[in-house]
C-alpha cells in the first residue's frame, strides 16, 4: 500500500509540472479504486492509463475529466488536439486557459504574450493590470494621465484606440514617443511597457493612418504651402481664421497664446508690469484670472496694455496674450486667417524693427496683424513731376478810354517890358526870366470795356481708375499643424 500511494504521490506531481510534448494521446483517469476487488492488471491498466495522461498532457480532442468526481482539476494541463496547430490549455479551476500552440508542421512552440483580450474604458487612470488580456481596446473620449499601478515591471501591453482622447506625457509615469502629449484616433495601436511603481513607457505608437505621431521637423503652429485639395491628414488643419476646440488640439494652447505675469486692478482696464508687449497689437484677445471673458487690447505702452473691460479682481497672475479675435466660446480657441494672403515676417523680430512694414502699409509689429490692397488709386501727390505739352492761345474784345482833365501852366516873369513890332501894330511882351514850369499831376485815367479769354491746348491721359498691385502669383492652400 505504501508503494501505491507513492506512485498516487508521484503522478500528481507530474500532473502539475509544465506540460511536455505528447509520446501518444491519452486521457485516463487519474482516480484509483478505493472500494471493492481491483485485480493487479486492472490496478495497473489504470495507473498505466494515468501516466500515459500525465505525460501526453491529456492529450485528446475534448477536455479532461480526470477527477474522481468526473470533472477537471484545477492546475491541470490539456493538449487539445481538435484544431490544428494543437493548443496547450491550463484549468483554472473554472476556465482552460489557452498557454500556447504547437505548430506540428514547423515543430515551433509559439506562447501568446499574456494572451486574451480586454475592454477598458478610458479615464484620467486606465488600469492596464487590472486584466489578464494582453491585447486591450481603450474606448471613449476622457484624457489619460495613468496606466495604473496593478502591472509587474515588464508586463507588455497591446493597446488599440477606439477613438480620440489625449495621452498626457510625463517624463516619470507615462513616458510617449516625443515627450509630447498625443491625441489618439479610431484605430491607433501602441505597445506599453510597465516599469514598476505605477510607471509606463509607450514603447511605438502606430498610428491608423500610417503617419508618424510627431515630427520635430515640422513644430506645431508651422504654416506651409499645399497643393492638395484637403489637409493631409488630422495633424493639419486649413488656417481660415477659425475657432476649433482646444481640448482637441492641446499643443496649440502654448503656441497661439503668449503667457507672462501681469498686474491687474479691480475695475481698471489697464494691466501693469508686463515682460515684452512688442508683438502685441489692438484688437488681440486677452484671458486669465480677474479677466472678463471677450476682453481685448485697445492699446499698449512697452510694460502695459489697456482693455475693452475692467478686471474684476486685483492681484498679480499670468496674462494670456492671443493673436486674434476672441471666439464666442471660451474653450474654443481662433486660428489665423490666411485666406487671400501672403506671410511676410514680423518687421520686429528679435527686438529691432527694420521699418521694412509700417503703419503705412501694414503695422508689422504686432504678430498676427493684417493690411494691404490688391489695387489702389494713385493721389496727385503720388505722381512724379510732369511738364506737359501744349500751346495756350488768348482773345481780347472791346475798347479802351483816356480821360485826362484841363489844367494850366504858369511861367516866372521879370524884368523890363520889351516893345516889340513885328507889324504896324505894336505890342508889349514881358521879358522872362526862364521857361521852367511848376510840377503838377495831371489826373489822367484809362479804362478798359470788355472781355479777355485765355486756354491750353493738349492731349489728355489717365483715367484714375485703381491699378493692381498684385505680385505674379500662383494659389495654393496653405495648412498649419495644430497636434
Amino acid at each position: 500500500m505504501r508503494f501505491f500511494r507513492l506512485l498516487a504521490a508521484a503522478c500528481l506531481v507530474v500532473a502539475t509540472a509544465l506540460p511536455l510534448l505528447p509520446a501518444r494521446a491519452a486521457q485516463g483517469s487519474a482516480c484509483m479504486p478505493t472500494t471493492g476487488t481491483v485485480s493487479g492488471l486492472a490496478f495497473a491498466q489504470a495507473v498505466n492509463a494515468g501516466f500515459a495522461a500525465v505525460i501526453s498532457s491529456n492529450s485528446g480532442a475534448i477536455a479532461p475529466a480526470t477527477d474522481c468526481t468526473g470533472v477537471a482539476v484545477k492546475g491541470q494541463w490539456w493538449l487539445d488536439t481538435s484544431a490544428s496547430p494543437h493548443i496547450v490549455k491550463f484549468y483554472d479551476g473554472a476556465s482552460w486557459l489557452e498557454v500556447g500552440a504547437v505548430d506540428l508542421t514547423n515543430h515551433v512552440w509559439s506562447p501568446p504574450v499574456g494572451g486574451g483580450t480586454a475592454s477598458l474604458a478610458s479615464a484620467a487612470t486606465v488600469d492596464l493590470g487590472s486584466t489578464a488580456g494582453s491585447t486591450i481596446t481603450i474606448t471613449g473620449s476622457t484624457a489619460i494621465t495613468s496606466l495604473g499601478a496593478n502591472a509587474v515591471a515588464g508586463t507588455a501591453k497591446f493597446v488599440r484606440f477606439a477613438g480620440a482622447l489625449t495621452l498626457t506625457n510625463n517624463a516619470t509615469s507615462l513616458i510617449l514617443p516625443g515627450g509630447v502629449n498625443i491625441t489618439t484616433a479610431a484605430g491607433d495601436q501602441a505597445v506599453a511597457i510597465a516599469l514598476g511603481s505605477g510607471n509606463w513607457s509607450i514603447w511605438s505608437y502606430s498610428r491608423a493612418t500610417g503617419l508618424p505621431i510627431a515630427n520635430q521637423a515640422v513644430p506645431v503652429g508651422t504654416v506651409l504651402d499645399y497643393v492638395g485639395w484637403t489637409p493631409p491628414d488630422d495633424n493639419y488643419l486649413f488656417p481660415f481664421g477659425q475657432c476649433v476646440v482646444r481640448a482637441s488640439y492641446p499643443a496649440l494652447q502654448s503656441i497661439l497664446g503668449l503667457t507672462q505675469a501681469g498686474t491687474r486692478v479691480s475695475g481698471n482696464a489697464t494691466i501693469t508690469g508686463l515682460a515684452d508687449t512688442s508683438a502685441f497689437g489692438a484688437g488681440m484677445w486677452v484671458e486669465g484670472s480677474g479677466i472678463q471673458t471677450g476682453s481685448t487690447v485697445v492699446s499698449l505702452t512697452s510694460s502695459s496694455i489697456t482693455l475693452s473691460l475692467t478686471a474684476t479682481t486685483s492681484g498679480t497672475s499670468d496674462v494670456t496674450v492671443y493673436a486674434g479675435a476672441p471666439c464666442g466660446s471660451a474653450s474654443d480657441i481662433r486660428l489665423p486667417d490666411l485666406r487671400g494672403r501672403v506671410v511676410a515676417g514680423r518687421d520686429n523680430m528679435g527686438g529691432t524693427a527694420a521699418g521694412r512694414l509700417t503703419a503705412a502699409t501694414v503695422n508689422g509689429s504686432p504678430l498676427g496683424a493684417a493690411g494691404g490692397a490688391e489695387t489702389g488709386t494713385l493721389t496727385i501727390a503720388q505722381l512724379p513731376t510732369v511738364t506737359p505739352a501744349g500751346s495756350i492761345s488768348a482773345s481780347v474784345s472791346g475798347s479802351v478810354t483816356i480821360s485826362d482833365p484841363g489844367h494850366t501852366h504858369g511861367v516866372n516873369a521879370s524884368g523890363t517890358n520889351v516893345v516889340v513890332s513885328t507889324t504896324s501894330s505894336n505890342a508889349t511882351v514881358p521879358v522872362a526870366s526862364n521857361n521852367n514850369t511848376t510840377s503838377s499831376p495831371t489826373g489822367i485815367t484809362a479804362g478798359f470795356s470788355g472781355s479777355v479769354s485765355a486756354g491750353f491746348s493738349g492731349t489728355p491721359f489717365g483715367s484714375g481708375q485703381a491699378h493692381s498691385k498684385l505680385q505674379p502669383t500662383q494659389i495654393a492652400n496653405k495648412i498649419m499643424r495644430v497636434k
